[in-house]
């Protein structure tokens, strides 16, 4: 039945058949763990009932504990950086720590925090290092903190546009148990709850403009301060900041936005702490600033790294310090050793499970019933600070109320366990179930009054804590549970459809009607022999994580090894063609310059800079603290070359002047926006004084982007080839697709310049230039020696003529469209990389998709920021027909016209099958090695993101792919 399909018919049949598995697949590695919908009660356990009140207490009445607070302020800067808050000098962000950093980088700094711990000491602030479990997206991030409990990776999805959060969590219980809770900030707390969660207010503010750097952070700081005047009113006040994490998408950590955010938070952490202090309603209040994830320092995250996990956590009662200033305490330490300590290693880590369970005890409320977290005994002491400076540290008080608090933890954790396994299956192995219940039992026997008195309440919480750490550990590495059955069953049809399409690309290997020579057939196996020793190395590097975080770097290499086995092949055939061979050495020499210029262009790309950057040494598209490795002239070159290649390119389209305009106006719009936003625009202003040339420019850098959209539009459905007019009947079919293949490259080309900022030009001229020498590089050596013109468009297209007005016979060797198909596949994971992209999702470029737009629309904002990710799949996938139209050179015989049909159509379909198959073997190899490692430690910070990636990436390859070869048969009548 296949052999009677048409060629975009058997395409789009695979395409489905692997979309089938690779979602069968993902439904058993991607499970999300269960979400349990039981709820905390107050009466659960109750420690003082049992125990009894300590005397002289001077405590207030909670759920569980008593607890020594009424009132809880927490400040969240999101994306904010560890080393934003520590207040240690001694490390300098150098090549070492990242290693496209050339500089010391001097950071921005939260100084009101290492300045309070310098001038309090430790008994009354403390400074966390707060490690988030990946992913490191804000919704996922919020969830751990607030219901204590591991997100699974598959939650990422939702992290734009989430359902209400139906776990136990900390917000929740506030408002079951009559705590207030008031909020300012990001927009996507209200999506986590309803509105009746928050009983002393909720001001949300929209969150997905990364551009938009001050609207939520004004609201909040508003918001704060307002409410900070009527500590009456509410039990819990909640301010999200945004301006920090959408400074670094874009524009990155070393940048003057950045430094302002900063700045700016620094001075809100200032005036929180100067308005607590000087009222008396918050004596027993304690202030949490604290981050929720952190960023790389070209200011993105969502995966695993330690830039991303490692934020902070500073916990803070003013009222208590102030008290502290009366007089301090014979108990107190000086804080010099603290803080004098280098910065790794000296400050506690905190994981963000502990939040919910430290923070709800300490709020008198339950802990959530899926916490996994445990109770932080220096965030205790910090909480009790007012106590200690009063009573000392001494009697063992403390220690007894750390015991409770460990105690009815623990009872929590010991419950949610074993309910879960009740429900959902026990996750743990048995040994470690066995473990756990006798470290439970342990703690839980030293606790009861009479037994094991020798122990001191201080060794009885460390029982509990030893418990609690472990159930945390153990369930990061087992909590998921794999559906190993859908994964096997995923592989095995993923397997069987690669194996399918493998043998009908065998059936169409030959070329009926041609004799080889001898001395063709060991040529030919001499190339299909380097094919298959690249392939096999390209793909056995992907059992390897190693590969996965270094695959810029080897795509790069193993394209450059490419293009030298065509260099070295061209020299060797030197004294058969003497043009041929100078023909496929330049297109070889080409390859290699182009593959140097965006390997530099992708380990050198760097956050845009705008017209709202207040750095006086603005830069066009330069980091103003580190060279970017482009000048400025280089950048305006390859924008200025932009529209003589494209001229150049759409020479065969003819009949469509409406095709040639749009895609000039699109080319001018992007043009004119980068230029809106360079240094000559803003030294004008400057000079002239005229404040609304800076305006009329930030209007055009705004508003040119829906006339780029807009162009596009008309050039890729209303004035395409074959749509709003007919190609000359001169014209044959082959010079058709030719030109139907550029019109539909350039339709969509300078969006995709555009979305990549100011080195798109650049970018996009290297790869038209890199992918036509990658076509002549390949190419068969039936070129005529006698042809001076080469392969230029007019010489292209006299031939395509000739070979459809003269009997010729007309082939293509397949051994060659094998090795065009592996290049192509090879140029395709190398543009990925060329354009700053990795496979992870800090590696999104998130601030493109608001190209053009400031409100947030889920689909716009996606298809945007998938045709950036995807960019070097659509360059390909457009101009593969192009390309195959130059392996079918014209031989001379006897043979019908329609022989250039058919040996066309057997280029493309072994061209477009081998390409296709390529890049199916390679998310085999990685879908197989993922589920092999789906139990190691970096499974979902490294693993997962590959997958996730590779499977997007063959989705959007397949659809284009099957897309471009059905325009070309459509113009050749039928393959």
């Amino acid at each position: 039945m296949i052999a009677r399909c048409s060629l975009p018919s058997m395409l789009a049949m695979f395409a489905a058949a692997k979309l089938v598995a690779l979602l069968v697949f993902a439904s058993g590695f991607l499970l999300t763990r269960v979400e349990l919908t039981d709820k905390s009660a107050c009466g659960d356990f109750r420690v003082e009932d049992a125990r009894g009140a300590a005397e002289g207490d001077n405590m207030l009445a909670g759920c569980w504990t008593s607890t020594p607070l009424d009132k809880v302020v927490v400040l969240i800067i999101d994306g904010a950086r560890f080393d934003f808050a520590a207040p240690a000098s001694e490390l300098h962000l150098t090549r070492d720590f990242e290693a496209d950093v050339k500089e010391p980088l001097e950071l921005a700094k939260l100084r009101s925090i290492g300045e309070i711990l310098e001038k309090d000491g430790p008994v009354t602030s403390e400074l966390f290092r707060f490690v988030a479990d990946p992913p490191t997206t804000t919704q996922q991030r919020l969830k751990g903190i607030l219901t204590g409990g591991l997100p699974t990776f598959v939650d990422v999805s939702k992290s734009f546009g989430g359902a209400v959060l139906s776990e136990d969590n900390v917000i929740a219980q506030c408002a079951a148990n009559g705590r207030r809770v008031a909020f300012a900030g990001d927009d996507t707390w209200l999506e986590l709850f309803r509105a009746t969660h928050f009983a002393a207010g909720a001001t949300p503010f929209p969150s997905f403009n990364v551009k938009d750097l001050d609207t939520v952070d004004n609201g909040v700081r508003q918001h704060v301060m307002a409410r900070l005047e009527v500590p009456e009113k509410w039990d819990l006040l909640i301010g999200h900041f945004l301006g920090v994490d959408h400074a670094g998408h874009t524009f990155g950590v070393d940048s003057a936005a950045m430094r302002r955010k900063v700045s700016e938070n620094d001075a809100d952490v200032r005036a929180v702490v100067a308005a607590m202090s000087s009222d008396a309603g918050f004596d027993k209040t304690m202030l949490i600033v604290m981050g929720d994830h952190g960023m790389t320092l070209h200011g993105d995250h969502g995966g695993g790294s330690a830039e991303e996990t490692d934020s902070f956590l500073f916990a803070y009662p003013p009222r208590a310090a102030a008290l502290r200033c009366g007089g301090a305490s014979a108990n107190e330490t000086s804080s010099t050793s603290r803080t004098a300590k280098p910065l790794t290693g000296a400050f506690e880590r905190m994981p963000q499970i502990d939040f919910a369970p430290t923070v709800s005890l300490l709020l008198g409320v339950p802990i959530p019933f899926g916490n996994l977290g445990t109770v932080r005994r220096r965030f205790w002491e910090i909480a009790h600070a007012r106590e200690v400076l009063n009573r000392g540290a001494g009697d063992g008080w403390l220690d007894e109320r750390y015991l409770a608090a460990t105690q009815v933890t623990a009872a929590q954790v010991w419950r949610y366990l074993t309910r879960y396994a009740a429900k959902a299956g026990n996750p743990f192995a048995a040994l470690d179930w066995s473990f756990l219940e006798d470290l439970y039992g342990t703690a839980s026997d030293a606790s009861i009054d009479g037994t094991n008195s020798d122990l001191s309440d201080f060794e009885k919480a460390q029982l509990f804590s030893r418990f609690l750490f472990t159930a945390a550990n153990l369930a990061r590495a087992q909590w998921v549970q794999f559906g190993t059955g859908k994964m096997i069953l995923g592989l095995v049809l993923l397997t069987l459809t690669i194996g399918v399409q493998g043998f009908v690309l065998y059936k169409h290997w030959g070329s009926p009607g041609v004799a080889a020579e001898p001395r063709r057939n060991r040529t030919n196996q001499i190339k299909a022999l380097v094919v298959v020793v690249s392939a096999l190395v390209a793909f056995a590097g992907r059992t390897s994580n190693s590969f996965i975080e270094a695959e810029g770097s080897v795509m790069h290499f193993l394209f450059a090894t490419f293009a030298i086995t065509r260099l070295v092949e061209a020299l060797a055939r030197a004294h058969t063609n003497a043009f041929a061979w100078k023909v496929k050495a330049k297109s070889a020499i080409g390859l290699l310059a182009c593959n140097a210029a965006l390997q530099h262009l992708g380990a050198t790309w760097v956050k845009e800079e705008s017209l709202d950057d207040d750095s006086s040494s603005f830069s066009w598209g330069v980091s103003s603290s580190r060279e970017a490795g482009f000048l400025p002239p280089v950048l305006l070159g390859a924008l200025a070359v932009m529209p003589l290649i494209c001229a150049r390119a759409l020479k065969l389209v003819d009949g469509s002047r409406g095709l040639r305009a749009a895609v000039a106006a699109a080319l001018a719009g992007v043009g004119a926006r980068a230029l809106s936003s360079g240094a000559a625009v803003k030294a004008l202003a400057v000079v002239t004084g005229a404040r609304a040339v800076s305006t009329f420019a930030a209007d055009v850098h705004a508003y040119l982007p829906v006339g780029v959209y807009s162009a596009c539009f008309l050039a890729s459905f209303v004035f395409a080839p074959g749509v709003s007019h007919r190609v000359p009947a001169s014209k044959t079919e082959t010079s058709q697709i030719v030109a139907s293949a550029r019109a539909a490259a350039w339709s969509v080309l300078p969006v995709l310049v555009m979305l990549f900022g100011k080195r798109g030009a650049l970018w996009g001229t290297l790869a038209l230039a890199q992918a036509s020498c990658l076509a002549s590089a390949v190419g068969d050596d039936g070129i005529d020696e006698n042809n001076e013109n080469g392969g230029d468009d007019e010489t292209m297209e006299s031939d395509a003529n000739n070979c459809g007005a003269h009997d010729v016979t007309v082939y293509s060797n397949p051994v060659d469209d094998l090795t065009l198909a592996w290049g192509w596949y090879l140029m395709t994971s190398q543009l990925f990389f060329a354009g700053g992209h990795r496979c992870a999702f800090d590696g999104l470029h998130f601030a493109c998709a608001f190209t053009g737009f400031t409100e947030f629309n889920f689909f716009i904002m996606g298809a945007l920021l998938a045709m950036n990710t995807w960019s070097g799949n659509i360059v390909a996938c457009t101009l593969l027909p192009d390309a195959v139209s130059q392996m079918v050179p014209c031989l001379e015989g006897n043979q019908s016209p329609r022989s250039t049909r058919a040996a066309f159509q057997r280029a493309l379909a072994r061209v477009a099958l081998a390409y296709s198959l390529f890049t199916s073997i390679g998310v085999l190899v990685s879908t197989a090695f993922v589920a092999r490692e789906r139990r190691h430690l970096m499974v979902w910070a490294i693993f997962a993101p590959k997958f996730a990636f590779e499977a997007c990436g063959i989705v959007v390859s397949e659809a284009l792919m099957v897309a471009g070869v059905a325009g070309a048969c459509k113009r050749l009548g039928r393959c």
